[in-house]
């Protein structure tokens, strides 16, 4: 397995002749250790339920006792007790982690030119996420059925919560109703009787609820409705989803999912 790691900024594959020999992840039930914020932003709990425990094992190396020694050093830094970044394996997948412990021994008959190392890290996430979000654009006009359907596919392995745009590309709309379905698990968002200006829309992120115009202002909450009063989650695999609309006349909209695919392990 490839790993290409880093943590914090600091790669762990190839420069300061370091290597990684093996990453092991152990999903936990409870981590221990004080709030931090994610990279979204959001603070976690301490002992908040869920999380992982993350060992890492690697070599590094150097032409000569000098420079191994210099280059150790400076892997050490990165893991000082303490010390929080994102880990990124296999330049996919990333997680929010703090060091926990960090030691490092030359091995003996190489001259103190390598010496192997052991990291350990605790995340109070309950997930690895993908490194960037997945963008699902469809187009769609009076032309097209209604109900509209779109097909959206979570390529990671739990559920996720994803930000909609409904996006104006055509003449004024007033106290449109929108309803954006998920025939997978059956969830579904009504969106009651919004204005959408020309060449712009709204936007609802399903993470923080914040629901607004996409050029900034805010729609009254009373106009977001969840059919079943759950959250709107797109499902691991492909997702059957339905865009419906009482637009009358002319009109075109860009339905927009963004999310982030999430996965319980590497």
């Amino acid at each position: 397995m490839a790993y290409g790691p880093s943590f914090g900024g600091t790669s762990l594959s190839g420069a300061n002749g370091t290597e990684i020999e093996d990453i092991k992840d152990e999903v936990a039930s409870k981590v221990d250790f004080s709030p931090y914020l994610l990279r979204s932003g959001r603070a976690l709990s301490n002992s908040q339920t869920g999380g992982h425990r993350i060992d890492i094992e690697g070599v590094t190396s150097g032409a000569n006792a000098a420079t191994a020694r210099t280059n150790i050093q400076a892997i050490g830094k990165a893991f000082v007790t303490g010390a929080s970044g994102v880990l990124l394996v296999n330049d996919d997948r990333q997680i929010d982690a703090v060091c926990t412990r960090f030691s490092s021994t030359f091995s003996k008959g190489t001259a103190m030119r390598l010496y192997k190392w052991r990291a350990s890290l605790e995340s109070a996430s309950p997930y690895w996420e993908a490194t960037s979000d997945t963008t699902v654009t469809e187009a769609v006009d009076e032309a097209d059925a209604n109900p509209y359907s779109i097909s959206v596919s979570n390529s990671g392995d739990v559920p996720v919560l994803s930000t909609i745009k409904v996006n104006n590309t055509g003449t004024v709309l007033t106290n449109a109703n929108i309803k954006i379905s998920n025939a997978t698990d059956g969830r579904a968002l009504l969106f009651s009787t919004v204005d959408l200006p020309a060449s712009d829309g709204f936007l609802y992120d399903g993470e923080t609820g914040n629901f607004r115009r996409i050029s900034g202002s805010a729609y009254n909450s009373g106009q977001l409705v969840s059919i079943d009063g759950s959250a709107y989650y797109l499902q691991p695999g492909s997702n059957s989803l339905t865009f419906w609309s009482d637009f009358s006349g002319t009109w075109s909209v860009e339905v927009i999912h963004v999310y982030r695919p999430s996965f319980v392990t590497l």
